[in-house]
């Protein structure tokens, strides 16, 4: 059998005596309960998540503890306690996940011996209780490496209190090293584990850091690492002398958006508008330089406030569609014009400064400015911090996607609604808006924006919503998508990532309501695809496949061709300009959490493909669900007048569960189908949860 099709649920505990060991490899999910395994245990899956929180993985031994080995190549990893201690050394423990690792206590203590090496590798978020890595001779070394947040939630008694790592050894401790994503915006503190940092101290021989301690950028102590930031040359100015008489070294933060200067520009507003037309232009300039820096664009400048006006007026007159655009971005709070308030300001039209952090603090307040199609831009200055709005976004995002949870997104999603659309809605409702188009800062790029939540209901089921990365960076031309041609493909086999066994009937219901023609797994190929698009100009191009937005460079992503991984900038090269592409849909997309290089890859995405719009999901939404909100989605499509509101109607149809499975039938609005087998086992679904609909984002033109 293909292993990987191959889904590992093992309900019972399961012991291996004799010093025998534990391999399950699998190319889907890997789900355990307790697994005692004297001679150690690996799991390994190709395509999918592993969960052991069913029980603990016990390699303990009363001589030398056994390794426990974890991958996850395409998905998270979510463990309850782990122990490989031994009576004279303790065994290694290894984990590693592409999205996000969550253990609960992690025991490698050797007790007369060498404590076992603790190592933990994801791009996401990494959660534990906490790690004990002693050694009656040596501590072993704990390495942790996440471009998201560390957290140690839990501690336990050693020898300096409460602690939640250590690696003291009798003769050696082991080097402690922690690599976390806070970037110098959100610091690593000692004694606090609820968003970045340790609930416990962190000490190895002769050497701890005690609770409490703060560390914004990188910090060394001996031979335990806190990093936060890319090593760079010292700062002109002493760094502070911490108190405790160690010296410490640190390297000021190296961020994209720091590199350059971007306009601070204080706007007396006279009777011609110019200096207010330039302040706009000024700020969405502003907003693009990451893009265009990440992607390697030639610098352009932004849209005035006139531009972005007639651009509104046209939409309104061609669709009906009120739209207005929401800059959500982080200032200096050392140069805020006036108090700042928690309902936020009105800036009628002197004194508009429109800023961006030169070098982002944790400490920048949040700032909304609102341009709509007439009037003056409103901005509102709130009174929170870009710490404790990127702390709650991620909180949100990661709320949002825990399905067994009914109601844990609640509290974050009311939280960010009141940051990002409360101060404004007053405004919104006079002017009648009913779309919205988000141009955010760092942090805010990858958050489920649908599902906002004002205590009552989600922001779609008053407004459609989408994402850009700068209105001068987006093409904007309007184009009635109803009459449009559809090229359809896609792969439900991948020799080393999951299959997707709703891709069949996807394709086939898209083509169905559309006409235009679908190609699956050994047609769905890069030399097809471009071919194909030439003979038909089709204005809809629909890609059923695995695509993840990976940190680092943007040819680190993909989109998963049946015979090769393309970069999602290569589109760009097939030339989709004539006629252009009015919209690209990539069904089964995945970002990593926490990465600034993924928010510009994903919110970027329509600008890296050279088409208009993107409708793509952030995180990697299950068969069934994402084959009913395509097939309602497509059917809207036919007759919504902007692709936003086409987006929106069938994420409420989710919403009020119109479309779900039933009797081994997907059920939508308009249509039911029978679903293949291999989703038959899932019984009867209903998609109302936000992590079913609320993944899916419209990228670049809404409209």
């Amino acid at each position: 059998k293909n292993i990987n099709a191959i889904t590992v649920d093992l309900a019972d505990t399961v012991t291996v005596t004799g010093g025998g060991s534990t391999t399950i490899t699998a190319g889907r999910d890997i789900s355990t309960r307790k697994i005692t395994s004297e001679g150690g245990i690996t799991l390994s899956t190709t395509g999918g998540d592993i969960n052991t929180r069913g029980g603990t993985l016990d390699s303990s031994t009363t001589s030398t503890g056994g390794k426990i080995t974890l991958t996850s190549n395409a998905g998270a990893i979510a463990t309850s306690n782990l122990n490989s201690s031994g009576s004279t050394d303790g065994g290694d423990i290894r984990l590693d996940a592409t999205n996000q690792i969550r253990t609960g206590q992690i025991n490698a203590q050797g007790m007369s011996g060498k404590g076992g090496n603790v190592e933990l590798n994801t791009p996401g978020d990494i959660q534990v209780g906490w790690i004990n890595a002693q050694g009656g001779t040596t501590g072993g070394r704990v390495d942790i490496s996440t471009q998201g947040f560390f957290r140690a939630t839990d501690t336990f008694t050693s020898l300096v209190g409460a602690t939640s790592i250590f690696s003291n050894g009798g003769s050696n401790g082991g080097a402690i090293t922690i690599e976390h994503g806070g970037k110098g915006v959100t610091p690593f503190t000692v004694g606090d584990g609820t968003t970045n940092g340790t609930e416990g101290a962190i000490a190895t021989r002769n050497n701890a850091i005690a609770p409490q301690r703060s560390f914004p950028y990188n910090y060394t102590q001996d031979n335990i690492q806190i990093v936060s930031v890319p090593n760079t040359s010292p700062p002109d100015t002493d760094p502070t002398t911490p108190t405790d008489g160690n010296s410490p070294t640190v390297n000021p933060i190296d961020l994209v958006a720091s590199q350059g200067t971007p306009s601070i520009l204080p706007v007396q507003n006279n009777n011609n508008g110019a200096p207010l037309d330039q302040a706009v232009k000024s700020l969405d300039e502003s907003s693009g330089k990451d893009f265009k820096q990440y992607l390697g664009l030639s610098q352009t400048s932004g849209s005035s406030l006139s531009e972005i006006r007639n651009l509104l007026q046209s939409v309104e007159s061609k669709t009906g569609a009120k739209s207005a655009v929401i800059y959500a971005l982080f200032v200096p709070a050392s140069i805020t014009p006036t108090p700042a308030s928690a309902q936020g300001l009105e800036s009628t039209s002197s004194n508009l400064s429109l800023l961006r952090a030169l070098t982002p603090q944790m400490s920048d307040r949040l700032e909304l400015v609102l341009i709509t199609a007439q009037g003056k831009p409103i901005r509102k200055s709130l009174n929170t911090t870009r710490a404790k709005v990127i702390a709650t976004a991620r909180e949100f995002r990661l709320a949002v996607t825990n399905v067994r949870n009914a109601t844990s997104y609640l509290v974050p999603a009311k939280q960010m609604y009141q940051w990002l659309l409360a101060p404004l809605e007053k405004d919104l409702k006079q002017l009648g808006i009913n779309n919205l188009i988000y141009i955010t800062d760092a942090g805010l790029r990858t958050i489920p924006l649908a599902a906002l939540h004002d205590g009552k209901g989600f922001i779609v089921e008053r407004y459609s919503v989408g994402l850009m990365p700068s209105l001068a960076l987006t093409d904007t031309r309007y184009s009635d998508i109803r009459t449009a041609q559809v090229l359809a493909m896609g792969a439900s086999e991948f020799p080393d990532n999951r299959p997707l066994p709703a891709v069949p009937l996807e394709l086939t219901n898209i083509t169905q309501t559309w006409g235009g023609k679908s190609f699956l797994n050994r047609e769905f190929t890069l030399d097809n695809l471009k071919s194909q698009r030439q003979q038909t100009d089709a204005r809809i191009v629909h890609l059923a496949t695995h695509a993840e937005f990976l940190p680092g460079q943007p040819t680190n992503s993909y989109i998963e061709l049946s015979e090769r991984k393309l970069p999602p900038m290569q589109l760009r090269s097939l030339d989709w300009t004539q006629p252009p592409v009015d919209l690209l849909v990539l069904s089964a997309c995945r970002t990593a959490l926490g990465d600034e290089q993924v928010e510009l890859g994903f919110a970027g995405l329509a600008l890296q493909a050279g088409v208009k719009s993107v409708l793509a999901s952030l995180w990697d939404v299950n068969d069934e669900g994402t084959l009913g909100l395509m097939s309602e989605f497509y059917q809207i499509l036919k007759e919504a007048p902007i692709k936003a509101e086409a987006l929106r109607q069938a994420q409420l149809a989710m919403i009020k569960g119109q479309v779900r499975i039933e009797r081994r039938r997907l059920v939508t609005t308009k249509d039911e189908v029978a679903i293949p087998v291999a989703l038959t086992r899932v019984g009867d679904s209903k998609f109302s949860h936000p992590y079913y609909w609320s993944a899916f984002t419209m990228i670049g033109n809404p409209w």
